[in-house]
């Protein structure tokens, strides 16, 4: 092990230390490594409108040899810390995997008729690997047709890289030092964890890590479509304008919360979490599109984008379960009471914002009331557009 594998095996020990990859399948060995190689480009390019780190730190990032749907932004000592579990690769990979073997889901996407109907799960929200090897003799379940296959790992590495963007975030904006400094904790992770702070605090900066995760997905769109960086052919073929970019963001990073599973709440529970409700979320991040794009134009059409790539995913879950999914969750998100709490996490970022400047890598700015949810259009929005 290098220097800097061994420091972050010795700081995720009790999570499952370091993952080095050893698959029988080379190509899966080398898809770890390529991930890794994505996530450095991505902290290399942070920012968004030429915001840029001011002396970024080194972020030691590497793979947990845990087995759940799981990732983590460390600090100790001055060194800081991505762990992203390593089933979180597989399961995210496999569900974009087994979406596209399937003839029914995405049918615009290569050519859907060189696909078997696929062996349905109970349930998709897979979230730890042992569900996985139980659910299907093959671990991951390859479309037949290139096109959808090239587009499958397109869509995983979009929601890996938006995941590992989340944690970055954190460092990067001072949550993880700040959370040290109140509480003694080492690291913030992406499942519900209770670090004791006020859960209105770390809800604002779970969505506040969102927003700027969202912010570099795209701008990687922007990148992409005048780059074609780190692109292939066939995938160049899926960055042809902003509105392909959106709608494959979009789909991936609604699919990876899905994947964590969308629960029922009531809005007296809201602040009864530290994590905000998976919907919630997903609203805040549509939002973020939404406000990511300044022409008028862009502007109108932005959220039938957003809605087309949910309802994709809410079909393909179906598509691909025996049970009845759920999916109150979203609907839920649209409530007017919890439209108004998701502006209330974000008018908290105001007040966290002059505690956490002493740890923050980059310039941080108040939210103003555009950055607010407009909950009356929100509410116009037809959430049955999802179902």
């Amino acid at each position: 092990m290098t220097e800097h594998q061994i420091a972050f095996d010795s700081h995720f020990a009790t999570k499952g230390g370091l993952f080095v990859p050893a698959f029988k399948d080379d190509n899966l060995n080398e898809y770890f490594k390529w991930l890794l190689i994505e996530f450095s480009w991505q902290k290399r390019n942070y920012g968004f409108s030429g915001e840029e780190p001011v002396n970024p730190p080194f972020v030691n990032t590497e793979f947990i040899n845990a087995l759940s749907l799981n990732a983590y932004a460390g600090a100790k000592d001055g060194n800081y810390f991505i762990g992203i579990n390593a089933a979180t690769v597989i399961l995210v990979t496999a569900l974009f995997n087994r979406m596209l073997a399937n003839p029914n889901i995405l049918t615009s996407v290569g050519d859907p008729l060189e696909e078997e109907p696929g062996l349905k799960v109970f349930n998709p929200e897979i979230t730890h690997f042992d569900q996985l090897y139980l659910s299907s003799e093959e671990i991951l379940i390859f479309p037949k047709n290139e096109v959808r296959r090239k587009f499958a790992f397109l869509l995983a590495r979009t929601a890996l890289n938006f995941l590992h963007n989340h944690e970055y975030a954190h460092i990067i904006l001072g949550h993880v030092d700040y959370s040290h400094a109140e509480r003694g904790v080492f690291e913030l992770a992406e499942s519900e964890q209770n670090i004791g702070m006020n859960n209105l605090d770390v809800q604002t900066l779970e969505l506040d890590a969102d927003i700027m995760a969202t912010y570099m997905g795209l701008k990687f769109i922007n990148f992409a479509n005048l780059s074609n960086a780190n692109l292939d052919s066939n995938e160049r073929s899926f960055y042809t304008d902003w509105q392909n970019g959106t709608f494959n963001f979009s789909f991936a990073v609604y699919s990876l919360f899905r994947l964590f599973g969308f629960k029922n709440h009531s809005t007296s529970e809201l602040l009864n979490f530290d994590h905000p409700p998976e919907g919630v979320r997903q609203v805040n991040i549509f939002n973020t599109i939404l406000k990511g794009y300044t022409d008028a134009e862009k502007y109108q059409q932005v959220p039938e984008i957003c809605f087309l790539a949910a309802k994709q995913v809410e079909f393909a879950f179906q598509e691909m379960a025996e049970k009845v999914m759920s999916n109150n969750a979203i609907k839920f998100a649209f409530n007017y009471d919890v439209l108004v709490h998701t502006n209330l996490i974000t008018n908290n970022w105001n007040n966290l914002i002059e505690k956490l400047k002493k740890y923050c890598f980059v310039p941080l700015k108040p939210y103003v009331e555009r950055d607010l949810i407009d909950v009356e259009r929100f509410r116009n929005f037809d959430a049955d557009l999802l179902y």
